[in-house]
């Protein structure tokens, strides 16, 4: 691992999990600040430069400041919207585990995610039409809307991950949701969490983020779930032993514990891309997970039927139209998203077959 990188580790664990680690004198803080810009820890690298680097650093810490102050503003307008409609929902990942960090500003987030029962979505679309959001489209039927200042909701009508013949994929379990509260029940906001983690894992990620979320979760959140039950689910949805080494990796990193050979390899694997990993990745592992490039192609295009039905809740009663909801996603996707059609095709494209077994090869090393 280059110094710069473990430089910025020893920053992670100097500002976040605030354990004595010294900050290092001499830094390399033009790459340093390169890797937190890739994985949204500007603030926390902002927290510890210099204070002749600060004025560089600056006005993107002040900026994610000022979102995070916007975020908190909006979210209590969105939430008695919610509450008013008699709609139930349970924040997930940053919404809640940024108050669990030393300063909520440190723990960015992009967008706010709220899991909710698929059945709410119209009038969901309805009452954040009434607070100035416009729908900005779905994605495997999650609701997304966009509000002023760039700020952006998701919806989602699914919760936990789990290992199936497609690779990992999202599921609902509403019985892990505290509707009294509105609140997802920690064994629910703990299974969230890791199989997050566990499917960036799968595709091209996860960035940096994820592991000391993980960590930020399991040292600092009160009150702590039943790891029992939480476990108990992991392996049922057979994604435990790479939850595992993700935890284990947290552990390497943020707290100094002894790693082994595939700790560290997965180390350097996660620091050598973003928030989200690296595209290349992500598309040999698609093609990995499909069995080559062109069914990698056929499944974006032609996935499951329950994919289809959660996007588009007619086809629940209406199955005989699925080949119009084929067309209809086509359609969607080329006409709201050209250019991200084209760069994933051209990404799939340039993979190779070597770099799809090694690919293949490494998410089996790591638990997948």
């Amino acid at each position: 691992m280059e110094q710069y990188k473990k430089d910025f580790i020893s920053i992670l664990r100097a500002v976040v999990c605030q354990d004595g680690t010294n900050i290092p004198a001499d830094a390399d803080w033009d790459n340093i600040w390169s890797l937190a810009n890739k994985n949204h820890l500007e603030a926390v690298v902002y927290a510890a430069a210099p204070e002749e680097w600060k004025p560089m650093f600056a006005s993107t810490y002040y900026s994610m400041v000022a979102r995070t102050v916007r975020q908190e503003h909006f979210l209590e307008q969105m939430e008695y919207a919610l509450s008013s409609a008699g709609v139930h929902y349970g924040l997930q990942k940053g919404s809640i585990l940024k108050y669990d960090y030393p300063n909520p500003c440190l723990r960015f987030m992009s967008d706010m995610d709220l899991y909710i029962k698929l059945e709410d979505r119209p009038t969901i679309r309805t009452l954040m039409k009434t607070i100035g959001g416009v729908f900005s489209g779905t994605e495997s039927g999650d609701e997304q809307f966009r509000f002023d200042g760039n700020l952006g909701v998701e919806f989602h009508g699914r919760l936990l991950y789990r290992k199936t013949p497609h690779g990992i994929e999202n599921y609902p379990d509403w019985s892990l949701m505290d509707e009294s509260k509105d609140r997802l029940t920690e064994e629910g906001y703990a299974l969230n969490l890791i199989g997050h983690a566990v499917s960036d894992l799968s595709k091209g990620g996860p960035g940096i983020r994820y592991i000391l979320d993980l960590w930020v979760y399991r040292h600092r959140h009160k009150p702590q779930p039943d790891w029992d039950v939480v476990w108990t689910r992991l392996q049922q949805d057979i994604i435990a032993e790479a939850a595992q080494n993700l935890i284990d990796l947290s552990e390497y990193l943020f707290t100094g514990e002894e790693a082994t050979e595939l700790v560290h390899e997965m180390a350097d694997y996660i620091l050598a891309g973003g928030l989200y990993g690296e595209a290349y990745r992500n598309a040999a592992a698609e093609a990995a997970k499909a069995g080559g490039k062109g069914k990698a192609v056929l499944r974006q295009f032609f996935r499951n039927r329950e994919e289809f039905v959660n996007r588009y809740p007619w086809l629940r009663e209406r199955l005989y139209l699925l080949p119009f909801a084929w067309i209809l996603r086509g359609f969607n996707s080329l006409y709201r998203h050209p250019r991200i059609v084209r760069s994933w095709l051209n990404r799939m494209k340039a993979v190779n077959s070597q770099t799809i077994k090694e690919q293949n090869e490494r998410l089996k090393r790591y638990g997948l």
